[in-house]
């Protein structure tokens, strides 16, 4: 117990002193010698060359040169554009959003895969009366349940989709799925469709729908969908729903650059 400790304490300090040296990278200060890192973190130089060759190893940190000044790597570049996507993403379903709410009332809300499930990244709240438990921002919801998850997951790798179902797969109400064949049976209906519709498969009593959204490479960028009361999303509305998502989800991948044609709206669920 006592190692398993040490060694825990031990790969904290070394993350810490390699968040501390990567934040001494700046736009007044983009290139350092592994001396003056070693200075300004107040470290010994054979930690800091430690730390430095991690750092470079992982593709976070590169030398201009041979030998030269250091400065970071490409391997930064790729997890902020990974983030830039988010912002953007977001940005561009701001007024499909509040669309959705104006068309239909209910709480419109935006997520976008990550790992083991969607994150919520943008919500608008609905104006009907009575508003049920709907996912804020921030907060992650398995990709297994309800309605918004299953239209990103439906449209995941086969291999990601596979993986994911080994999973222990965790029941919120007595309608979450959580036998893998029926997760496929849904997913497939998702693809074909367009649309994915769930009645308190993530909270009881509420009911969702959603529209997946595709980036400019034709992949899977996130999924927009709205949250009420189960009697708001009987069948005579649904047309209406789908509809609505199908507009928004299409106007957002085109904003983010898919040129694809919209999605079918299928109404009969």
């Amino acid at each position: 117990m006592k190692n398993g400790k040490a060694n825990y304490a031990e790969h904290s300090r070394a993350l810490e002193r390699a968040i501390t040296i990567l934040d001494l990278f700046t736009f007044e200060s983009p290139t350092w010698t592994v001396s003056r890192i070693a200075q300004a973190s107040d470290r010994s130089l054979a930690a800091t060359h430690r730390a430095v060759a991690a750092l470079e190893s992982a593709g976070y940190l590169e030398r201009k040169a041979d030998r030269g000044p250091l400065q970071l790597g490409l391997r930064l570049l790729q997890l902020g554009a990974i983030v830039s996507r988010r912002l953007d993403i977001a940005q561009a379903a701001a007024d499909p959003l509040r669309r959705l709410v104006e068309e239909l009332g209910d709480t419109a809300t935006l997520l976008v895969p990550q790992e083991g499930g969607a994150l919520c990244v943008a919500r608008v709240e609905g104006s009907f009366p009575i508003r049920p438990h709907a996912v804020v921002v921030g907060e992650r919801m398995a990709y297994h349940t309800g309605a918004m998850p299953l239209a990103i997951f439906a449209f995941l790798g086969e291999a990601e989709r596979s993986a994911y179902l080994k999973r222990p797969l965790v029941r919120l109400t007595e309608r979450t799925l959580t036998r893998p064949a029926d997760i496929k049976r849904r997913a497939a209906e998702i693809r074909e469709s367009g649309i994915s519709l769930s009645f308190a498969e993530a909270v009881a009593g509420t009911a969702a729908a959603a529209a997946p959204i595709f980036g400019v490479d034709g992949t899977i960028a996130g999924a927009v969908g709205v949250t009420g009361i189960e009697a708001r999303f009987e069948r005579e509305r649904q047309p209406l729903i789908i509809q609505a998502l199908a507009a928004a989800a299409g106007g957002v991948s085109r904003q983010i650059g898919n040129q694809q044609p919209d999605l079918r709206p299928v109404a009969e669920h």
